[in-house]
C-alpha cells in the first residue's frame, strides 16, 4: 500500500521516463509533484523502495527501475518472515480451547 504522495511521485516518474527516456533528478521530481524540499522526495523515494514499487541503483544518478507489481526485497521477506515466527509463538500461547474457538469462527482458515 503507498501513500497518496507516493502513487503521485511514482506516477510523475514513470510519465517522465516514458517521455524523456530517462528518470527524473529530486529537483525535477521535487517541481513535477509541486513538494518543496528534496528531503520530502527523498523521504518518498524510500518509501517506494521499502515497499517494493521501485528499485535504486546506490550511488548513481537517475538509476531508478520501476516494476509493474511491487516486489519483495529480501529485507522486506525477512521482516514477514519475523513477523509469521512471531505471531505462530502468540498463537501457541493461547490456549487449546480457546484456539479451537477461533479456528471454528473463522471456518478452518488457519
Amino acid at each position: 500500500m503507498m501513500t497518496p504522495r507516493q502513487k503521485d511521485l511514482l506516477d510523475f516518474i514513470k510519465q517522465y521516463q516514458s517521455e524523456n527516456g530517462v528518470t527524473p533528478t529530486y529537483d525535477e521530481m521535487k517541481e513535477g509533484i509541486d513538494l518543496h524540499s528534496k528531503s520530502g522526495i527523498h523521504r518518498l523515494v524510500s518509501g517506494l523502495e521499502e515497499r517494493g514499487y521501485i528499485t535504486r541503483l546506490a550511488d548513481r544518478a537517475r538509476a531508478i527501475t520501476v516494476h509493474d507489481k511491487p516486489i519483495l526485497s529480501e529485507r522486506r521477506a525477512a521482516d514477514l518472515l519475523a513477523d509469521i515466527c512471531s505471531l505462530q509463538g502468540v498463537w501457541r500461547m493461547i490456549p487449546q480451547a480457546k484456539r479451537k474457538a477461533i479456528e471454528t469462527e473463522l471456518g478452518g482458515l488457519l
